[in-house]
């Protein structure tokens, strides 16, 4: 599927329906989140911010699988990435890089 239908980010559309959904489910936070996601969340929270290729090894996962999951952080505002010194960082999404 991930070939067919590559995550996509910043999609405004994909935005407004996972806070929608959030919204009506109680969901924040952490709340709701899978296992997976919950360790990619958990393991971001600890390091406040990780490169990709630190966070695919920490937690023995595909790049795939990663990019997959962080469109649904994205898209529910709970974890964003920026590039720093030409590294793409993950960070949790009120953190502002420096």
């Amino acid at each position: 599927m991930y070939e067919t239908n590559p995550p996509k980010a910043c999609d405004p559309m994909a935005v407004s329906s996972a806070l929608s959904v959030r919204k009506q489910l109680g969901q924040s936070g952490s709340s709701g989140l899978t296992e997976l996601q919950q360790k990619i969340y958990n393991t971001i929270e600890k390091y406040g911010k990780i490169t990709k290729e630190d966070l695919v090894k920490t937690l023995n996962i595909k790049p795939e699988q990663l990019e997959q999951e962080f469109a649904f952080f994205r898209d529910c505002e709970l974890l964003r990435a920026f590039r720093e010194d030409g590294k793409i960082y993950f960070t949790q999404w009120e953190t502002k890089s420096s």
